[in-house]
């Protein structure tokens, strides 16, 4: 009964994250078509075509904008508020311990019930679409899922393919690592502690792939014991912070994130301004770690 529960909620993670992959690429797709790209973008790389979307947004008159915007095409395929409302509906699976419920049954309605109480962020706003039609189409994607719940039973969770592991941490968690990260690692920088060149390293995002052998961090973590990280997101309104997968580190694309363990002898940070503050001797003490030589950049 436990690889069931298990099971089912890996099932449901899965089913949220697979449908929203999938709008967002007939999103990108749209998008794409819309302003005239997309047969160019084919043999782009995913940096390459979001910088030629940027690119030719910067180009566009105000006429030209306004057809865009209005396009029927675009509005349609658009998938903004069923992107977003699966996203918080994960975010809500994943605050659920599948080992703290003893039967199929409870797990199921624990999820009914968090897909249900999953609302969008109060200060996102959906051009061109009324408060009913919003309505209809979170209550759609609710629906669905529910509807998917009530007819998995034990003989559909035989054989769910396995999921990273991810965790919504709990508040008191989230402010407990963000006080010990500041306490060891912001203070020695406010102070002007003296570091040596193997204790900081603060770099630009756009130095930060040319320099560290993002594969290698993640090995180095595993080898340390370190399978699971902490993600924490300290700034983004009604964001959340995860325990997860160490092999997700350094994945997010958000504007600003920390990351530590248990251990919180190292500690990476990516603040507002795209920098990154890197802490902990494991991270200096191999050249494995990086593409060049470190002595070359500003410590």
């Amino acid at each position: 009964m436990e690889r069931s529960i298990i099971n089912f909620h890996t099932f449901i993670r899965r089913y949220c994250i697979d449908r929203s992959d999938m709008l967002k690429s007939i999103r990108l797709d749209t998008q794409l078509k819309t302003l005239g790209i997309y047969e160019k973008s084919m043999s782009m790389t995913e940096e390459q075509v979001v910088h030629a979307i940027y690119q030719r947004i910067k180009s566009l008159s105000r006429e030209e904008a306004i057809k865009i915007e209005n396009d029927p095409t675009l509005r349609k395929n658009e998938c903004s508020i069923n992107i977003d409302i699966l996203e918080i509906t994960l975010e809500n699976i994943e605050k659920i311990d599948p080992l703290q419920y003893k039967n199929l049954n409870s797990i199921k309605n624990a999820c009914s019930h968090m897909i249900q109480s999953s609302k969008l962020r109060g200060n996102t706003h959906y051009h061109g679409w009324s408060e009913k039609e919003k309505e209809k189409i979170i209550d759609t994607e609710r629906s669905q899922l529910i509807t998917l719940i009530n007819e998995t039973d034990e003989d559909d969770l035989t054989d769910v393919p396995p999921l990273f592991f991810r965790r919504v941490l709990s508040e008191d968690k989230e402010k407990s690592l963000l006080f010990a990260i500041k306490k060891k690692w912001h203070e020695k920088v406010e102070q002007k502690s003296s570091f040596s060149n193997k204790d900081y390293l603060l770099i630009h995002e756009n130095e930060f792939k040319k320099v560290f052998n993002q594969e290698k961090i993640i090995q180095t973590l595993l080898q340390r014991g370190e399978k699971r990280i902490y993600q924490l997101n300290p700034w983004e309104l009604k964001g959340v912070s995860y325990q997860m997968d160490t092999h997700l580190i350094l994945t997010n694309p958000k504007t600003e994130l920390y990351w530590c363990s248990d251990k919180l002898d190292w500690a990476i940070i990516k603040d507002h301004e795209d920098h990154y503050h890197i802490w902990g001797d494991c991270f200096f003490n191999t050249t494995e770690l990086f593409h060049t030589d470190l002595n070359k950049n500003e410590r």
